[in-house]
């Protein structure tokens, strides 16, 4: 779906995905891939790159979403923790920028969560929170 307004200031993000494992880049930087689907950018397309640091159980995540209304890109800085059948991902995200309909769009932090399957077939992710700026609600044209 295709968004009328830029995001105002202070708007709800609400983003949740099923993503699988594409390709396992290094042993510590897997590539994932899916579908997204909430407010306010409606359904589209992410790509997403784990940078796993195994001696602090800490993640990095680089995070693209596209969408007919533009692209939206974010950073998240999580903990994980292995178990026999799951990769489990908690922490913060920040949506850095964007274009089309997005330009310029920033964010806080926003919670993100993240689910693998050691499969790498059926996993899930999702960020919550609140747009920073634009700040007006203007409309695109």
């Amino acid at each position: 779906t295709k968004p009328q307004k830029i995001p105002a200031s202070g708007s709800a993000i609400v983003v949740a995905g099923k993503i699988h494992l594409d390709s396992v880049i290094s042993p510590f930087v897997l590539q994932d891939s899916g579908t997204v689907t909430g407010t306010p950018f409606g359904s589209g397309t992410t790509t997403q790159i784990y940078t796993l640091y195994p001696k602090s159980g800490r993640a990095k995540t680089e995070i693209q979403i596209v969408t007919d209304a533009g692209t939206v890109t974010a950073v998240a800085a999580s903990h994980y923790h292995t178990t026999n059948v799951a990769i489990s991902f908690s922490g913060i995200a920040r949506i850095t920028g964007g274009t089309g309909a997005y330009a310029g769009l920033t964010t806080g932090p926003l919670e993100f969560q993240a689910l693998h399957s050691l499969t790498g077939k059926k996993e899930a992710f999702v960020m919550v929170g609140t747009t920073a700026r634009p700040g007006k609600g203007t409309k695109r044209g």
